[in-house]
């Protein structure tokens, strides 16, 4: 299935997402209501087929099998029934209702919107700024890509997972779920020389991307109890970690509210945040309610954009 391009300019109102939002609330209850309904059927099936005289152990078995044949039920109804209800309000959300909500905002512009698409295995990977696990693992998917005050960004989900051997049995690890971000400028005029990693000190040991040779300490104790720092060179660290950005720093992360990473290389900064994805709507609250959450996800594209603009000239 091939992915469409959604810009700001491809609007939709909150009437017609509410719309959207009440028949696929209305589907998924439906699916529930057939499944909880299709458990006593399932319990009188298997109690006069196959365990009718065997006590309290068969009527045990018999419930558990009736659980597991309702919540198989569930699963059908919802794929013909509310499925492609629930992805076209998401996608509506996300696509024609978010990005209008930023464009008209003050700083951003050229926002386009691809479901399907996101960032690369091999640029997470080169980036170091989360673990990539196993190609064949890696999920992307919601890349939202613009400009923020001449800064261009990428983000979008990424998802990291590697296969690990525990005792007998071969099992998905989950390395990393959140969101990449990517934000580059047109010029040189700030940029790192090398490596700058920033991570999370006792959030991210296990997800965090590969570490350069210099582990860096700064003059700031309150930034030193919370990020471990690493760098190719000592003395571009300090260059580009300046009091002001140690402080844009502390306030991203406490805008995010949850564990963060970040990467200064060249004229990028990469930056990677453990979190639920952005903008992602519910079927129980009408879009109007949603929409004040709105504000917190943006806030954190904002902070995570002003970090490279406040980088040292």
């Amino acid at each position: 299935m091939t992915d469409k391009t959604f810009s700001a300019d491809e609007a939709i109102s909150e009437a017609e997402l509410d719309a959207l939002r009440e028949s696929a609330k209305k589907r998924t209850y439906l699916a529930y209501a057939l499944a909880a309904l299709a458990f006593p059927l399932y319990w009188w099936l298997f109690c006069t087929h196959e365990f009718a005289d065997g006590g309290g152990s068969a009527m045990m078995k018999n419930a558990i099998a009736a659980a597991v044949a309702s919540a198989g039920t569930f699963g059908f109804l919802h794929t013909i029934v509310a499925r492609r209800a629930h992805a076209r309000f998401v996608e509506s959300f996300k696509a024609k209702y978010v990005l209008p909500v930023i464009g008209a905002l003050p700083g951003f512009s050229q926002l386009e919107f691809r479901s399907r698409e996101g960032f690369e295995w091999e640029e997470v990977r080169d980036a170091a700024v989360v673990k990539c696990g196993d190609k064949k693992y890696f999920k992307r998917e919601d890349l939202l890509t613009g400009l923020y005050e001449g800064v261009r960004f990428r983000i979008s989900d990424v998802t990291a997972r590697r296969m690990v051997k525990k005792e007998k049995k071969r099992e998905l690890q989950t390395l990393f779920d959140g969101q990449v971000m990517c934000f580059s400028r047109f010029d040189d005029t700030k940029k790192s020389d090398g490596f700058v990693q920033v991570f999370r000190r006792e959030l991210f040991t296990d997800a965090g991307g590969a570490r350069a040779e210099h582990k860096i300490m700064t003059e700031n104790a309150a930034f030193n109890d919370k990020f471990n720092v690493f760098a190719d060179d000592e003395h571009n660290a300090y260059y580009i970690l300046t009091p002001q950005l140690i402080g844009k720093i502390m306030e991203f992360s406490d805008a995010a509210g949850a564990p963060v990473s970040l990467v200064f290389v060249g004229e990028k900064l990469y930056a990677a945040v453990e979190r639920r994805g952005m903008f992602v709507p519910v079927l129980d609250e009408p879009v109007g309610v949603q929409k004040e959450r709105l504000g917190g996800d943006i806030a954190v594209l904002r902070k995570a954009a002003e970090l490279l603009i406040d980088l040292p000239e």
